[in-house]
């Protein structure tokens, strides 16, 4: 089965002239338009880029090489040769020609010589000699003069066999032999001495066998050279392909001696160690299939796959490893397709009874492992009907029966007669079982048939025989014989039954909801033994279960298991105990033992991921066969081998935010190639970054395994089944190890696989050097903190300090004034009061100065009443405990607005009981002496008083248009030393904010701000 790749999978173009696989593994192919890198996942192309002299010089490729370095060389239509730089993802170039030259030279071969330099053959330029450690071009002078060398202009081919000589195939004028020992050119039959009759002269290509024969394509045909004979010969086998010459482009050797031959019409060629001659065409409507059947290049990689370049077809593939599977899909030559296949069976005879749903049966003959088409059976007027039952008896017998229909068909293999019966009811046949000449026909809702083999009539059932009565009813699906000559029985509804002959017993298996141990479904699909005599049913909904004789129950098989599909179609078993699955997910081999499960699909060779219910058979020789919707899949086991290569896995791609970035030395982030890069280097930005890569291993990439590892982040290892490609997103700044590894398509792992360090810096403010500055920094600002504060609460205790000073001096003024008071003024008063009082005792008999001595000493003591409650009145506001802190401060404004001459109004909310007591008479305090201030110094004219209650705080806007002042100074104009500004500013203080704005001549503004922290109800 062959593997397109195309411009649809990401090639640059269809015509590939050159293959190699590189030391990494990577493919390369050389085609018009580029070069292209392959990894088993995408292709990266390569062209030129005229701005950019890294790139290739030219893009149409003709012809690759890996020298014994490792490193890729190729080289161009036009005459230029470039290598290929893997770290740096470029390439460096060199031209063959002279800028002289007017023809360019058309490179056709490479060829690495032992001193590390290179022989470059081309049309038009000859041979000449690329020095790969100076990138230096010289001319090719072998040291015998008898050969004029400048003749050979046009070379085609460059060989060196396993002696040493060197093959010079050229464009016209047939083979040289070059002998580096004795540095002489000659002819091919000069050389050995004998007879050459190519079969033409225009030889296109050269290759030695593991035998050390040496084939030799040219544009009419196949020549070998024997070594040990000394003989030429041609090769005949060619003419039963083509009536024409055939153009022969590359020749090469698998590792099962098979020799492939690339041809320019006719196909691919194939000669096995047998010497067999096989062709394999491109088919129209065969995907499967090779592309085209122009060929013009072949390349073996390390994993036994072969790559086929095409001219306008692609790149085919192929495994040509160990044999896994056979698919039979067209009948004959014609490509008549085979199609759905409902039944299987091989005689005692060795034919292959292929019944399909519409395509009728057909007996095929298998010759070593391929089936042809031997016969039709001609059913008459029911050939295209579908048979759903073949068997054969014990007397080389072979019974058909239809499933529309009410006939079936005996064919005797001894004598090739067909003989056709019907049955007494008008409906078609699900199956049919042979037990001692009797034939067991299941009718549709008819039960089962006895049919006498040997009379060739229907008999009836005897009066106790269980079938009749138990099965009439039933829809016989499936049947099978055990080696105990028990009789199974799957139905489409009703479960399973067994029928006991000797017992004449029948039991019946359903499937129970909540008991694990009944059939896990009632439709029945297929039923199986296997060498240890365990009997294996297969369901359409229930998986795989197997039948326990000692308790009649069944141990389920299912997804939990491993199975990939519940929908059994088929069971067989392999000579190692191996169960064999069909279903509608592909073929799946299954260990009920060690419980292992590999399961095989499409791309593992296989006719389709789906097959058919009951289309399953196992021959004497171990082959089984396995029919689906496009045909028979058939196979020996033993053949079934595993892929022991292990891959080399890389990581193919970088991305950054979903962008690939390209390795390059100015590159902050990649200074190599990713495969190749030790290190990546992120800052905290690149936030977002994704890899890719790839097992580059080709025998089945689709189902090479993957599994990944961040180490620093990732706690073990995520196995990501086929995915390549993972994201991280928000790393930390660190040091990190990518790891990833992989295995190849049947799950072998190469555990060394490769890794990349990665370098994530932090943002500056998480740097090392920034933390220390920042702890110093921080240290520095809390101990200049600490100071400013602890000058800070100086300066306060100090101010407090001054405040109390002045405060005790204005209250020791205050006494004194009082003191003063009472002495001047009270005590005067008194004084005066005892001294009339005592006058008027001098004169108490004379009443009118007695009556003038008292109503003066009652005026004295008014006077004295009155001014002890003035000094009282300003000791402590009695008018707030009777009126209340609202009307106190009105009526404080009131009284100021009739006694002087400056016109007071007041706008005042009520804040009664709001405030505590102290910060009552706080306030009331501020505002008197505010009113004082204005009174005694503003020389105003106006005062405007506001008090408002808004949100959760008190503001008091207090302002005048008097004479202003310089703020700066303590105390107001014209005020003498004492509490002042500073007084108010303290009282405020401790209950909220406090401003005054005011400046010679414009006037005072007093702002006060009193938070309310809770309101006081007492």
């Amino acid at each position: 089965m062959f593997e397109r790749l195309s411009l649809e999978q990401g090639l640059s173009q269809n015509s590939i002239y050159s293959i190699v696989q590189d030391s990494d593994d990577y493919m390369w192919f050389g085609t018009e338009e580029g070069l292209n890198k392959y990894d088993g996942v995408k292709f990266k192309i390569y062209k030129n880029r005229i701005s950019d002299q890294n790139s290739i010089a030219d893009n149409f490729v003709k012809k690759l090489i890996i020298d014994k370095s490792g490193q890729l060389w190729a080289g161009t239509l036009n005459g230029f040769i470039f290598r290929y730089n893997k770290f740096m993802d470029n390439f460096s170039n060199i031209s063959i020609d002279n800028e002289s030259d007017e023809v360019k030279s058309e490179l056709t071969s490479f060829l690495c010589m032992e001193d590390k330099s290179m022989l470059v053959g081309s049309y038009y330029g000859g041979i000449k000699v690329l020095d790969n450690r100076i990138s230096n071009i010289r001319a090719f002078k072998p040291g015998n003069n008898d050969f004029d060398i400048s003749n050979l202009t046009d070379v085609s081919a460059l060989y060196e066999d396993s002696f040493g000589l060197i093959w010079i195939c050229s464009w016209d004028k047939g083979i040289f032999i070059y002998n580096k020992m004795e540095s002489t050119i000659k002819k091919l039959e000069d050389h050995f001495d004998t007879k050459v009759n190519l079969r033409s002269n225009a030889v296109r290509c050269i290759f030695e066998d593991s035998d050390s024969n040496i084939w030799i394509g040219t544009i009419k045909g196949l020549n070998i050279f024997n070594r040990k004979k000394n003989d030429l010969i041609s090769c005949p086998k060619m003419d039963i392909i083509s009536n024409k010459d055939i153009l022969i482009f590359s020749i090469l050797e698998d590792n099962s001696k098979n020799k492939w031959i690339a041809t320019y019409t006719d196909g691919l060629l194939k000669i096995d160690d047998k010497n067999k001659l096989t062709q394999y065409c491109h088919e129209k409507n065969d995907y499967n299939s090779i592309s085209t059947n122009s060929i013009y290049s072949l390349y073996l990689d390390r994993s036994n796959v072969l790559w086929i370049g095409t001219l306008g077809g692609g790149i085919n593939k192929l495994d040509c490893g160990r044999k896994r599977f056979y698919n039979l899909k067209y009948a004959n030559e014609k490509n008549e397709e085979i199609g759905s296949v409902v039944k299987i069976l091989v005689d005692s005879k060795n034919n292959h009874w292929i019944s399909t749903f519409s395509n009728g049966i057909k007996i095929f003959k298998r010759d070593n492992s391929f089936l042809t088409l031997s016969e039709n059976i001609d059913l008459k007027n029911h050939s295209h009907e579908a048979i759903t039952s073949i068997i054969e008896d014990d007397k080389n017998n072979v019974w058909l029966c239809c499933l529309r229909k009410d006939y079936f068909y005996k064919y005797n293999l001894l004598t090739n007669e067909l003989s056709e019966f019907q049955h007494p009811f008008k409906f078609g046949i699900n199956s049919i079982f042979y037990i001692n000449s009797y034939l067991y026909i299941a009718i549709r809702e008819k039960g089962i048939l006895k049919f006498d083999t040997v009379n060739e009539k229907f008999v009836k059932y005897d009066n106790d025989d269980p079938f009749y009565e138990k099965l009439k009813t039933k829809i016989i699906y499936c049947s099978f014989i055990d080696s105990k000559k028990s009789l199974w029985l799957g139905t489409i509804r009703e479960g399973l039954y067994k029928c006991d002959f000797k017992k004449k017993e029948i039991l019946n298996f359903t499937y129970i909801p909540n008991d694990d141990t009944s059939i896990s479904d009632n439709c029945i699909t297929c039923i199986a033994e296997d060498s240890s005599g365990n009997i294996w049913i297969g369901t359409k909904n229930g998986g795989l279960n197997k039948y326990i004789e000692k308790s009649n129950s069944f141990q389920r098989i299912n997804s939990s298991n491993g199975l990939p599909n519940e929908y059994i179609k088929g069971i067989l078993e392999d000579s190692s105990n191996n169960l064999w699955i069909s279903s509608n997910s592909g073929l799946t081999k299954y260990n009920f033992n060690t419980q292992l499960v590999k399961n095989y699909v499409y791309s593992d060779g296989i006719q389709s991921n789906e097959f058919n219910d009951g289309a399953f058979f196992k021959d004497k020789s171990g082959s089984m066969f396995f029919g689906g919707v496009n045909g028979v899949t058939y196979f020996n086991p033993e053949d079934i081998g595993e892929n022991s290569f292990l891959p080399n896995t890389v990581i193919t791609d970088f991305e950054i935010f979903n962008e690939s970035v390209e390795g390059a030395p100015d590159n902050p982030f990649l200074k190599k190639n990713i495969t190749y890069a030790e290190e990546i280097k992120l800052t905290y930005k690149e936030s977002v970054f994704s890899f890719r890569f790839a097992s580059l291993i080709y025998n089945n990439p689709q189902k090479n395994q993957y599994a990944y590892k961040m180490e620093g982040f990732d706690k073990d290892w995520t196995y990501s089944e086929t995915r390549k490609r993972v994201t991280y997103t928000n790393l930390n700044p660190g040091n990190y190890v990518f790891r990833v590894k992989g295995s190849n398509n049947d799950g072998k792992w190469n555990e060394e696989g490769t890794s990349v360090k990665i370098n994530i810096s932090p943002p500056y403010w998480k740097t090392w050097w920034f933390k220390s500055l920042g702890a110093l920094s921080l240290a520095a600002i809390t101990g200049l903190s600490y100071k400013q504060r602890l000058n800070k609460i100086e300066k306060e205790k100090k101010a407090q300090e001054e405040f109390s000073r002045k405060l005790i001096e204005s209250q020791e003024t205050e006494r004194k004034r009082i003191a003063h008071d009472l002495h001047e003024t009270i005590a005067h008063e008194f004084l005066i009061s005892k001294q009339k009082a005592a006058l008027a005792l001098k004169h108490k008999n004379d009443n009118k100065k007695m009556e003038e001595a008292l109503k003066e000493i009652s005026e004295l003591s008014s006077s004295a009443i009155n001014e002890v409650r003035s000094i009282a009145y300003n000791l402590h506001p009695h008018q707030l405990e009777r009126l209340g802190l609202t009307k106190t401060i009105i009526s404080n404004i009131n009284q100021a607005d009739k006694s002087t001459n400056i016109s007071f109004s007041a706008d005042i909310d009520d804040i009664d009981n709001i405030l505590s007591k102290e910060n009552e008479i706080n306030l009331f305090r501020v505002i008197h002496e505010i009113i004082s201030n204005i009174i005694k110094h503003s020389k105003a004219t106006k005062a405007n008083f506001k008090v408002k209650l808004i949100a959760k705080s008190i503001y008091c806007l207090i302002s005048d248009n008097g004479t202003g002042f310089n703020v700066s100074s303590k105390l107001l104009p014209g005020a003498k030393e004492g509490i002042g500004l500073e007084g108010i500013a303290e009282r405020i203080k401790y209950m909220g904010e406090y401003k005054i704005e005011s400046e010679p001549g414009k006037g005072t503004v007093y702002k006060i701000k009193i938070p309310i922290k809770e309101i006081n109800y007492g």
